[in-house]
Formats: C-alpha cells, sequence, structure tokens
C-alpha cells in the first residue's frame, strides 16, 4: 500500500483490530473498495464534494429542526422495490431520515432484510450481538443505556464502540407503547450550523482529535474522536449525551455546547412509531432518542445496522455532516490522521 494516503492506511490498521473477524473482514473489504473507486475520477470528485460543497444546494441537503413532521418524510407503499430504494436514498441525502409504511407487510425480519438490501450490506454484529439483525425488546432487566431497558435514552449515534459507526440505521417497528417510548430525532447538521460559524469551525477542529473520547459498552471499549472522516469521506459525528462516552477535559466545553445544542427543543424530532413502520436514516447525521416506555402491550422492534453504502450508490447519494469549509475539512482530516483508536475489552478485577 505504499501509494496509499496515510489516512487509509491508518483506517485500514484500525479495521484489522476489530474484534469481530467477520465485521473486520467486511471493513477491511469497504476500505480496499473505497481506495479502488477513489482513484476513478468521477467517482472521487463526486465523493469528495459531499463534505466539501460550500453550500447546502451543491450539498444536496435539507437541515431540519421541530418544523420538520413526520409526514413529510412518511411513504405508504405496497412493495419493495427499486422506487421505494429511490425515494428512501433521497430522503437520507437530504433529511437524513425516511419512514416508510408498506402495506399488508408480515412482522417476520425479512421485511427489514429486503429494505437494507436496497441500501448497503448489513454489519453482521451489533455492539455484542453476533446476527444482522436483532430485536429490540425493552424489559426491567434491560442494560442500561441501550434499547433493551425501558428507561429513558439519551441523544446518541449507534455503535460508538466500533472503529467505524454504521453509516444507516434501520428500525422495524412490531408492536408500539400506548404510554411514552415517544422516538426523537435530531439533525446535527441544522444544529451546528446555527452555531456561530467561528465557534462552529473551532468545535468541529477540536472534537476531531484523536483522543476526543472514549466509549465504554457491553464488554467493548474505543478512543477516538468525536467528529471523523469515514472511508468514503463522508463527515461522522460520533456523539452521546449518557455515562457510555468520557469525554477528553480538553475537549469538554465544546462537547457541552453540543449537548446543549442538540437537546434543545427546538431540533427536536418527536412522533410514537406506529406498527409496521419502518424507519430508515443516517447514524452519521442524525442523532436518536426515546422516553421511557410505559405498561402494555411492551414495544418490540427489529434493528439493522448498515456498514456502507453499495458501490453503485456511493457516487450517487451524500450522507453524513455538510457543508463544511475546505480549510476546516483540511483541518479535521490532519486531526483524524493522527487517530490511534483503541478497541478493546475491559479488564476485569
Amino acid at each position: 500500500m505504499s501509494s496509499v494516503p496515510q489516512h487509509v492506511k491508518e483506517l485500514m490498521r484500525l479495521a484489522r483490530k476489530e474484534q469481530d473477524t467477520d465485521l473486520k473482514e467486511m471493513m477491511i473489504d469497504t476500505i480496499k473498495h473505497y481506495w479502488t473507486t477513489k482513484n476513478e475520477i468521477t467517482l472521487g470528485r463526486k465523493i469528495s464534494m459531499s463534505a466539501l460543497a460550500s453550500n447546502e444546494k451543491m450539498a444536496r441537503i435539507e437541515p431540519w429542526g421541530t418544523e420538520l413532521d413526520s409526514d413529510e418524510v412518511r411513504h405508504d407503499v405496497d412493495s419493495v422495490d427499486d422506487i421505494l430504494a429511490k425515494t428512501i436514498l433521497n430522503d437520507l441525502e437530504k433529511r437524513g431520515i425516511s419512514i416508510i409504511r408498506i402495506t399488508a407487510q408480515s412482522p417476520d425480519n425479512y421485511v427489514i432484510r429486503a429494505v437494507a438490501k436496497l441500501i448497503g450490506p448489513l454489519a453482521p454484529r451489533q455492539n455484542d450481538y453476533k446476527g444482522d439483525i436483532k430485536m429490540i425488546q425493552p424489559k426491567p432487566s434491560g442494560a442500561s443505556f441501550s434499547g433493551d431497558t425501558l428507561a429513558d435514552l439519551g441523544l446518541h449515534v449507534d455503535g460508538t464502540q466500533h472503529s467505524e459507526t454504521p453509516c444507516v440505521m434501520i428500525f422495524h417497528y412490531i408492536a408500539g407503547a400506548k404510554v411514552g417510548a415517544m422516538s426523537v430525532f435530531v439533525d446535527t447538521t441544522k444544529a451546528l450550523l446555527d452555531i456561530d460559524e467561528k465557534r462552529r469551525n473551532e468545535l468541529l477542529i477540536n472534537l476531531a482529535r484523536p483522543d476526543a473520547a472514549t466509549f465504554s459498552k457491553k464488554g467493548m471499549v474505543h478512543t477516538g474522536p468525536l467528529i471523523y472522516f469515514s472511508p468514503t469521506d463522508s463527515l461522522v459525528c460520533r456523539v452521546r449525551f449518557d455515562d457510555v462516552i468520557k469525554v477528553n477535559p480538553k475537549c469538554r466545553s465544546d462537547f457541552n455546547l453540543l449537548k446543549k445544542t442538540f437537546n434543545d427543543p427546538e431540533y427536536r424530532l418527536e412522533f410514537r412509531p406506529r406498527n409496521g413502520d419502518i424507519i430508515v436514516f443516517d447514524n452519521w447525521r442524525i442523532l436518536h432518542a426515546r422516553d421511557e416506555v410505559f405498561g402494555l402491550p411492551i414495544r418490540q422492534h427489529w434493528r439493522a445496522w448498515i456498514t456502507t453504502l453499495k458501490p453503485t450508490l456511493l457516487p450517487k447519494y451524500y450522507l453524513g455532516i455538510r457543508p463544511v469549509a475546505a480549510a476546516t475539512a483540511a483541518k479535521i482530516e490532519a486531526a483524524n490522521k493522527k487517530r490511534v483508536s483503541i478497541i478493546k475489552k475491559p479488564k476485569t478485577k
């Protein structure tokens, strides 16, 4: 890999540290594919523009706050087909979220699998769960700070303990709670754009440092940046507001500003999913949360992680935070090149 840039070598090194064999192989294949296609002029130009676009129109993005109604991104359809694929991908690019209601569908997990097939490969593991689709059913004994608990879940992205977070999440709701369990989504792009430009750029650069935070959950520990470029050049937000994260004191002020801003009610899209709803969202851009679950029936939904868009989709659709000034992006990338992330199991006493 003598001709490969240092940051790609670093990503490959981090991928080889992944504990799960299947996920490690998928990450390595993704990085190899990225670098191969990056050398193609057209693809390279289109991918690199996604974060560096100088304005929202060029970045093909529509940032939103509380003014967004869930009905604006909800689609009633009869089947899972190529038309649905374009609908979902256009929503993901513009708003970062899409809600699908399929007529007379089955609660079996082949529905979420069929939707995922339109977008990209499923991750073979989700935190400590080995499998590409997990049933989430909150209960009193469920692990804290996870979908398994009945308690409130603060804003977060999934996969913070992995070297690379999944780019897209899919939830398929089988049974909804009658009380509580309101789903919350926040567009990080909109919230960041509302911060003074100079302050925003300083924040993004500082949170890109290689030791910005450490995440510890379910036997996994990861230390790395909160803002970083993915192998496909999308700008990723790796943030959560709970006890899983321990922030570097040098990043505390910037992190607290993010926490205050992202938790502002004016940025929340809040609704209770109906039985059968399928929610697809950009995990690199959209934070999600959930209120406490009460009563019966117990809330149930399938969850899937998508590691990357299909190769044929990479040059066509943008994901992640954008637009970002070129000078700021360069400094973020420089900080990311120094990334020395740690993925390990915590020591047992």
